[in-house]
């Protein structure tokens, strides 16, 4: 990856102190999800929290006695949970613009306040991770997503949670050291820092391995510009079952489905399908994460995957400001999606490419996929996936069957 220089690229130094080793030991306890359906154990956040950062401290008695080490708090998600969907059959066109409305301001709401901007002389970040004496500070303005991030900014406002991180861009990670990045054989400037939309990441600019002990991948982990994971509470495992009907499909001809006593006769939505897919296109393409809303619903928790796999379920919030995110930081040079998969009448499945560009000017492919479902005259995003490779749908056209 070619590095900006300072000046032309948006990144200026900062020097705060660094004890190295201290930062290469810390590690959360080792917790993974076992069960469908459940969490598992939050662990304990390393580190201080950032100075003069309001609240979020957890000082409560240790498992072995007295005080423990300060904490970053981290509030639970509102998950709708598995058996949200089961009685949900339509969304008003009303629900759907106040939920994007919802989205918009909570975000907002989320960022508000005095702007944190780390400078030369802060030493941690937002988690109380020790800011690397090397690290950047990168403002998107003056690169090559500097569009980007303005028409995000001029749609939810400025982000106001700081992360140092270790870009890896393209799903570029590494098993080094364990896990670790050894800055010092690398010899390499990859620290960074900025201000992002949602505060529940966790970032370690040392640790440069796909798995986090603990924590979950972000959603967006494979664009690579931005922490790499989020904190367990802010997901849940619960993987998908599908069911498909036993009685007989109506035969495709030219001219659509013809009914039978089994089946009745119905059509299907294409024309919306097709509609909902080119928003989400155009929301890439011109970094409007309003166009993205309108296919939201807060009736549902949202599915992610990783490589085709199942990973874990979060909130539509989570997933609107992560996008937010990625979008700010990323310029969509092009965006092409396959055909549609139909799992059933009212519900699709695409996948696709996103070829994009990073704040040091480097281009980058990402695979990924969406799964949409009709509820009431409008498609919403249910579940969304991404892979360095190109994603082999995992469903059947019912259509075909």
């Amino acid at each position: 990856m070619t590095t900006p220089s300072a000046g032309q690229s948006g990144v200026r130094s900062v020097s705060p102190t660094l004890n190295t080793n201290r930062v290469i030991a810390r590690r959360p306890q080792i917790t993974s999800p076992t069960t469908p359906g459940t969490l598992p154990r939050i662990p304990r956040t390393p580190g201080a929290p950032m100075l003069g950062q309001p609240g979020g401290l957890n000082r409560g008695p240790s498992a072995t006695g007295g005080t423990a080490r300060p904490t970053v708090g981290v509030p639970p998600a509102s998950f709708r949970g598995p058996q949200a969907g089961r009685n949900l059959t339509a969304i008003t066109p009303q629900m759907q613009q106040r939920t994007a409305q919802q989205l918009m301001n909570g975000l907002r709401q989320q960022n508000a306040g005095r702007l944190i901007t780390p400078k030369p002389g802060v030493t941690r970040d937002s988690l109380g991770n020790l800011i690397p004496k090397n690290a950047r500070m990168l403002d998107p303005i003056g690169t090559t997503v500097g569009r980007s991030f303005r028409n995000v900014i001029d749609r939810v406002g400025l982000p106001n949670h700081p992360f140092t991180f270790t870009p890896h861009p393209g799903g570029n990670f590494n098993h080094h050291h364990g896990g670790f990045f050894n800055h010092e054989e690398e010899n390499e400037n990859h620290f960074f820092g900025f201000n992002f939309f949602f505060p529940f990441y966790w970032s370690d600019a040392f640790w440069f391995g796909w798995w986090y002990p603990g924590f979950y991948p972000s959603i967006y982990s494979y664009w690579g510009w931005g922490p790499g994971w989020i904190y367990p509470d802010q997901a849940y495992y619960q993987p998908p079952v599908y069911s498909y009907p036993s009685y007989s499909y109506p035969t495709y001809n030219y001219y659509g489905y013809s009914g039978t006593a089994a089946a009745p006769a119905y059509t299907l939505d294409t024309a919306g399908v097709e509609q909902a897919i080119a928003d989400l296109r155009a929301a890439w393409v011109n970094s409007d994460i309003s166009l993205l809303a309108n296919h939201l619903t807060d009736q549902l928790d949202l599915q992610v995957y990783f490589d085709g796999k199942y990973t874990y379920t979060t909130t539509t919030s989570n997933y609107y400001a992560m996008t937010a995110d990625t979008m700010a930081l990323s310029h969509t040079v092009e965006m092409t999606l396959d055909a549609p998969v139909w799992i059933s009448a009212n519900e699709v499945f695409y996948t696709g490419t996103h070829v994009y560009q990073d704040p040091a000017g480097d281009q980058h492919t990402v695979y990924l996929s969406y799964r949409l479902r009709q509820l009431g005259s409008g498609w919403y995003i249910v579940a969304v996936g991404s892979s360095t490779q190109p994603i082999q749908s995992e469903y059947k056209d019912f259509r075909y069957r």
